[in-house]
């Protein structure tokens, strides 16, 4: 699954677009709007508190073999 940001101004737009789709010319999309539709729809603000950058994803293969050494080494010593 991949995740996204997504901003109140993203949700006005697609709003906006929805309501042009099916004729609704006089449907206001105002920041009460939005702050209604994620309270029904259980959306949240929420802080970002992690990035990943493409030097973590490159080395994500590395990261795992790291893991399973020390997981291994541990259980040598533990045994």
């Amino acid at each position: 699954m991949e995740l996204a940001i997504i901003h109140d101004l993203d949700l006005q737009k697609w709003a906006r677009e929805a309501s042009a789709e099916v004729g609704l010319d006089i449907f206001l999309v105002s920041s009460g709007w939005i702050q209604m539709f994620k309270h029904l729809s259980k959306f949240s603000d929420q802080k970002i508190i992690f990035y990943v950058t493409k030097k973590m994803v490159d080395n994500e293969s590395d990261r795992y073999i790291a893991a399973a050494n020390f997981i291994n080494n541990v259980k040598e010593l533990i045994a």
